[in-house]
């Protein structure tokens, strides 16, 4: 009687040993898709970040290029203003109407 106790409780402790060893399987097995999983959605998202710096360094190079451009045409259209002026100042075109200054008449 003692060695069929002793028996069972050796059989017990195999099957809690093997059953232990097959949970941890299945759970290394389960942590291993997980990291799997876990490191294709971080290069998904490296490569979208990646994606976006460059659409981003577009935006501003272009973003850079309409300011430069603005700024040469503002620049212009003052110097042209100004030599329309200079012009219209001295035939006296510019109180209006192309009316001449009192003084030439």
């Amino acid at each position: 009687m003692v060695q069929k106790r002793n028996n069972d409780f050796k059989a017990k402790c195999t099957f809690r040993l093997i059953s232990d060893k097959m949970d941890m399987k299945k759970k290394e097995e389960h942590l291993s898709i997980l990291k799997e999983q876990y490191e294709r959605v971080q290069e998904i998202y490296l490569n979208k970040i990646k994606t976006l710096e460059e659409h981003l360094s577009k935006l501003n190079d272009r973003y850079n290029d309409l300011t430069r451009k603005s700024k040469r045409e503002s620049e212009s259209l003052r110097s042209q203003l100004k030599v329309y002026l200079f012009y219209h100042m001295q035939d006296g075109t510019s109180r209006g109407e192309g009316t001449p200054r009192k003084d030439e008449t």
